[in-house]
């Protein structure tokens, strides 16, 4: 994979789109791991959308837990090993 987007933060949705937007344009395989509070994005189904071109798309399962309670997630759930494991796939990191 040439990307891995890990997003930490909601407020970082619209660069994380910007950047999918982007990676789509040059033909870049990505992929995207939602930890901390970053999961609140995807309680926004057009961000989800957008997220859709991933090639994984993970969410941590503590942090969707912690933050979004019962509320079913629109990704796959996983854990921090998830996310060792897509950085080290990764050629680049962005980590928002």
């Amino acid at each position: 994979m040439d990307i891995l987007i890990i997003i930490s933060n909601p407020q970082a949705a619209l660069i994380a789109q910007s950047l999918a937007a982007a990676a789509k344009r040059a033909k870049a395989s990505w992929s995207v791991f939602f930890t901390n509070d970053g999961v609140k994005a995807l309680g926004d189904e057009a961000f989800v959308t957008a997220m859709s071109g991933a090639q994984d798309a993970v969410s941590c399962h503590e942090s969707w837990r912690a933050h979004m309670g019962d509320m079913p997630c629109p990704i796959t759930q996983g854990s921090q090993t998830d996310n060792s494991a897509l950085v080290a796939k990764a050629v680049r990191i962005i980590s928002l």
